[in-house]
């Protein structure tokens, strides 16, 4: 069912450079989440502060960078949240298939960046959830949202973990 955090000592860190992993301009990343809950804490971003919080305790979708911080009303943390960055100034919020928000952030929001899922840079504010899939790569190109999604919910329902 993937993996499930405690909210106080564990979370996910890859220690890498990942603007040697993906273009820092052109990128996407996000997890699938099995628990619906408020937390203030991100679900997924780097620790250069650029994050989605699926469903804060105000019950607010959330996207922030350095420079600039989106949010709105959301009715759960259930599903496929993630950032898809298309181009050098605009990051988008996306839940399932559907851009819920976009914010400007000229230049680069990665480099030099480690990635961390379930807590904020250097595992401060951890969140308690279970996430059935993470992904990091290329950007999701803005016309192929429902195709990217309908494939990662075929395939959790393929073991039977869908939400």
């Amino acid at each position: 069912n993937g993996i499930t955090t405690d909210g106080s000592t564990n979370y996910a860190l890859f220690p890498r450079d990942i603007s040697l992993v993906v273009n820092p301009i052109s990128w996407s990343m996000g997890v699938y989440s099995r628990t619906n809950s408020t937390d203030n804490d991100p679900d997924c971003g780097f620790s250069t502060n650029t994050y989605v919080i699926s469903r804060n305790v105000a019950g607010n979708f959330v996207v922030a960078t350095p420079g600039s911080v989106a949010s709105f009303t959301f009715a759960n943390s259930l599903g496929l949240f993630y950032l898809v960055r298309t181009n050098s100034v605009l990051l988008s919020a996306v839940h399932n298939s559907t851009i819920n928000a976009s914010v400007a952030t000229p230049g680069s929001t990665v480099a030099a960046s480690e990635i961390i899922i379930a807590g904020g840079a250097a595992g401060n504010g951890l969140v308690a959830r279970n996430y059935a899939f993470a992904f990091l790569g290329a950007t999701v190109p803005l016309t192929l949202l429902t195709d990217f999604y309908n494939a990662i919910q075929a395939f959790q329902t393929s073991l039977g973990r869908q939400v």
